[in-house]
Parts: structure tokens; C-alpha cells; sequence
């Protein structure tokens, strides 16, 4: 009888660091990758057949922005600018690239293709007081999800 609670005890230990191991490794997974993470989240119908965002295309994106510890903007935004030309950080560039209109696609965008060792506010020159406060910290990983509202 002693010796089945001592392997129930063992067995439940190894849960228990097993599962903390898998936590730290998908916090890993976020922090330390190097690589855009693309995943298309909606599809619309006719997608296949439609004109896609490609390099040059002056496109409007909607958009929410979060951290890996889930802190981001509460609504959505929207941006609108040319694919490509390096008006945005490397992140959107790469990854938006072959959507269509209507089109949802989650970027998870590595330190190195975002803001870098930056810190980064994109409220600093807000004059509206109510502006939802984000503070980008240096080498963040960033989550967004994407809408491609046009395409011109």
C-alpha cells in the first residue's frame, strides 16, 4: 500500500514538472523565435480567385496589436499604406503579403522584424486623453490580427 502512494506521489510529481516545462517552452516559443509567424484566421469565399496584396499595393489594413502576455489595445485600428516600401516595420511587409480583401490573418511578428531593441509608444502624440496607453517594451514579440479592408 506504501509503495502505490509512493508511485502515485512520483507520477504525480512528474505531471505537475512536465507541465510546467510545456508552459516555459511555448513562453519560449513567443519570445525567443527570430522568424514572422503567419496564420490565416478567416477566409472569405472567392478568396481563391480574388486579387491578393502583393509588393507596391497601397492597402488598408484593420488591426489589433497585442503582447504575448495578452496587454494590447482594446479596439481595432486601421492603416493604410504602401506594401513593401518599408513604411511599416518588416513584420507587416512580409506578412501581408497574398491576402485578399476581407481576408484575417494573425502575424506573430519576432523582436527582430518589429520595433528591435526600441521601446515603442504609439499613443505618444496623442492629444486625446481617453487614448488607450500601450507601451511597447525594447525586443517584444508582437501578436497582431489583420483584416485587409482594400486594396488599391
Amino acid at each position: 500500500m506504501q509503495s502505490s502512494a509512493s508511485c502515485l506521489l512520483i507520477l504525480c510529481s512528474l505531471v505537475v514538472l512536465s507541465s510546467g516545462l510545456s508552459q516555459r517552452q511555448d513562453e519560449r516559443h513567443h519570445h525567443g523565435t527570430t522568424e514572422l509567424k503567419t496564420e490565416e484566421t478567416y477566409i472569405p469565399p472567392g478568396c481563391e480567385t480574388a486579387r491578393k496584396t502583393q509588393v507596391g499595393d497601397l492597402i488598408d489594413v484593420k488591426y489589433v496589436l497585442r503582447l504575448p502576455d495578452g496587454t494590447g489595445f482594446a479596439q481595432a485600428a486601421t492603416y493604410k499604406f504602401r506594401l513593401g516600401q518599408g513604411e511599416v516595420i518588416e513584420g507587416w511587409d512580409k506578412g501581408l503579403v497574398g491576402m485578399c480583401v476581407g481576408e484575417n490573418r494573425k502575424l506573430i511578428v519576432p523582436s527582430n522584424m518589429g520595433f528591435g531593441g526600441n521601446e515603442y509608444d504609439p499613443d505618444r502624440e496623442s492629444n486625446d486623453p481617453n487614448a488607450q496607453r500601450l507601451r511597447i517594451p525594447p525586443h517584444s514579440v508582437l501578436i497582431f490580427d489583420t483584416e485587409i479592408l482594400s486594396i488599391e
